[in-house]
């Protein structure tokens, strides 16, 4: 069997999940069925391919991404941040079945209008922003998920400890954040590693000069020795 048909193979038994487990929630059903409808018309592979040049577009299962967001311990009172939203498939079902707040990020203006557009439609209460990943407002995010590891990853430092980051394929490469659990997720091209990471606390770094820093403790101890003087003076006569 081809590529193509184990592709649409597993698309198909992915959607049967989808409807299975979570149409039960009538606002996410009507979402996902615009996707659907929409689908005819508006490919999201044409729509990429025509603004980027490259056919890089991808998404992630739903029934795979409820299995990352219960390892990642997503909650509703989180906030949560899908870097490179595509059409905003993860965002609609984090906020329909766990009630987060979520923000989807996407650079490609009409994957941004469609999302937006249903997010109006249905009433659902998401947000989705167009601009590059790398200017993505991160300081409030609790959970963010990256599909792609193709930017600047500093951007992450924005985040607060304790918050957590999502990748596939490989974890970030930055000081300030820990492992806690790597997993094995199905996407449509294979089995790949995920790992979730947390965001730790650092100890800022000391701003001043050292000469200046062990001169200032110098002084401290010299002031110290003139206050203990009279007190050894007193305890020596005592003797």
């Amino acid at each position: 069997m081809s590529v193509y048909f184990q592709v649409k193979l597993f698309q198909l038994r992915e959607q049967m999940r989808v409807i299975c487990r979570y149409y039960r929630n009538v606002r996410f059903a009507l979402v996902d069925l615009g996707f659907c409808f929409f689908a005819f018309f508006f490919n999201p592979y044409r729509i990429c391919r025509k603004f980027t040049g490259t056919h890089s577009y991808g998404e992630t299962p739903i029934t795979t991404f409820a299995e990352l967001a219960k390892a990642a311990d997503l909650t509703k009172e989180d906030v949560f941040v899908d870097l490179g939203s595509g059409r905003g498939k993860l965002c609609f079902w984090a906020s329909s079945w766990i009630g987060c707040d979520c923000r989807g990020v996407e650079q490609v203006p009409g994957l941004v209008r469609l999302s937006q557009w249903l997010a109006w439609a249905f009433r659902v209460p998401v947000r989705f922003d167009q601009e590059k990943l790398e200017t993505a407002d991160l300081s409030h995010a609790t959970v963010v998920y990256l599909y792609t590891m193709e930017w600047d990853e500093t951007l992450l430092l924005e985040m607060q400890p304790g918050a957590r980051v999502i990748t596939v394929g490989s974890p970030v490469d930055l000081e300030g954040f820990a492992v806690v659990k790597r997993i094995e997720a199905r996407y449509p091209w294979g089995v790949a590693d995920v790992f979730i990471q947390q965001r730790i606390a650092q100890f800022m770094p000391i701003e001043e000069d050292s000469g200046e820093l062990f001169g200032r403790m110098k002084g401290s101890i010299h002031v110290l020795e003139d206050i203990l003087a009279p007190i050894d003076e007193v305890w020596d006569a005592s003797r």
